[in-house]
């Protein structure tokens, strides 16, 4: 028991010992088993406490730098790897520029300049910008080089009007089979290989002649010269020439001379003055570029394909005569567009349909 006693100065306590039998002295007893168990527990969670702070000190230390067991060349992976995770320089000429994350959503879209190429990924979204347009490859893709078609990728790289591109749909397999050589094998009945258009089909047409569909299958040939295949309704025809057949497209969507065709992500198609900058970056020719010659020769059926084939060859055609051929150019690009967007969004569908059919 504790008294204190305070004078005008100190308080001062006095220590008075309570009788050894007394209520008062086992209670005080009692209390001091509770205290000394008390402050043995706290002595035991001090030192788990020290001891937890140094093992995590510890592993931090040993993160941070390479044990003595890691091999030079490791250190090196492990140095290289971090500084590739540092914040990357805007795009320079002759260098390409890659997002490093595995969560696109959480970065801002990606915005190439007008003299860089727009490199997208499958799903067609933004991965890097190439200052040469060599745009990099995906999955078991590789590089494939034609003066016709420009850089692009593809598990197989066959060569331009020398060879076919061949795909088994059953075995998904690819390969080239030489022109020369017959091609790649008609698969459907009735079919026969037409020597104009390289590709099979149950009605060939000449050269000055456009082959006209109903549901997908060719039904007739067309003059172009007297304005080719007839649009089916609420459609009107677009580019036409006197020896190039043009397309069909919604009623009021054909851009007029000077005007560039612009679509979105979506398709939806609209027109802007090449004098007022033409189209947005993102539903411009440019923006899409990288990414036509690796959808239509992958993506497109044989018709498709010669079509596109027909397009840059025309192209090429134009650039030879000593002429001024822009709005020929520009309504080409749009015509190569239109055709570029009917494959990608067929395939997104597709691809859409598959999906629904998983089960998880």
């Amino acid at each position: 028991m504790s008294v204190s006693f305070k004078d005008n100065h100190d308080v001062v306590i006095y220590e008075i010992d309570d009788p050894p039998n007394s209520p008062s002295a086992a209670a005080t007893e009692k209390k001091q088993h509770r205290v000394l168990a008390s402050g043995i527990l706290l002595s035991l969670l001090i030192i788990l406490a020290i001891a937890g702070g140094i093992v995590a000190a510890t592993r931090t230390k040993n993160d941070d730098a390479p044990s003595a067991a890691t091999s030079p060349a490791a250190a090196a992976a492990s140095s290289t790897t971090s500084q590739s995770l540092a914040p990357l320089p805007s795009p320079r000429v002759g260098s390409i520029t890659s997002r490093l994350t595995s969560d696109p959503s959480t970065q801002p879209p990606l915005t190439c300049r007008r003299t860089e190429t727009t490199c997208l990924d499958e799903d067609g979204n933004v991965s890097s910008c190439a200052s040469d347009g060599d745009c990099p490859c995906f999955n078991n893709k590789q590089k494939c080089r034609s003066h016709r078609f420009g850089n692009y990728c593809d598990v197989v790289c066959c060569e331009s009007g020398v060879e076919e591109r061949c795909h088994d749909d059953v075995t998904n397999i690819v390969s080239c089979i030489k022109i020369s050589e017959g091609g790649c094998p008609c698969s459907k009945d009735g079919e026969v290989k037409c020597p104009s258009a390289g590709v099979c089909s149950t009605l060939c047409c000449e050269d000055d002649h456009q082959t006209c569909y109903h549901d997908g299958d060719p039904t007739s040939c067309a003059l172009i010269s007297s304005g080719g295949c007839p649009c089916h309704d609420g459609k009107e025809k677009c580019g036409a020439t006197i020896d190039w057949a043009g397309y069909c497209v919604p009623l009021g969507t054909c851009c007029a001379a000077g005007e560039a065709s612009c679509r979105d992500i979506h398709g939806n198609r609209s027109c802007k003055k090449l004098s007022e900058g033409g189209c947005p970056q993102k539903m411009s020719y440019e923006y899409w570029e990288a990414m036509i010659p690796v959808t239509l020769l992958t993506k497109g059926s044989p018709q498709e394909v010669k079509y596109f084939h027909d397009i840059r060859k025309r192209i090429e055609e134009l650039s030879l005569k000593n002429e001024d051929y822009e709005d020929q150019l520009v309504m080409l690009r749009g015509e190569e567009a239109e055709l570029f967007h009917t494959v990608r969004l067929r395939e997104n569908r597709k691809f859409g349909k598959e999906m629904k059919k998983v089960v998880f």
